[in-house]
């Protein structure tokens, strides 16, 4: 809802929320990311890249995933 109304308050700025899926990373705890479940970091953050270079005619106020939006 956070990313809602900030997209409605400030309508010059694209506000989305992203979910990038489990990442092995450290912080997941497991130490050693190799030993860690999710998938590497660079797989993830392929989302999150794509929507930090969204243009002007981009969305706002979504939640995102790989294969693209997801409902509220």
């Amino acid at each position: 809802m956070l990313t809602v109304q900030y997209s409605r308050a400030h309508t010059h700025v694209k506000f989305n929320a992203v979910e990038p899926g489990i990442t092995a990373t450290e912080l997941g705890g497991g130490g050693d990311p190799g030993s860690h479940p999710g998938r590497p970091a660079s797989v993830s953050a392929q989302v999150v890249a794509k929507l930090a270079m969204i243009g002007l005619d981009g969305p706002t106020g979504t939640f995102q995933e790989d294969q693209g939006e997801l409902g509220w």
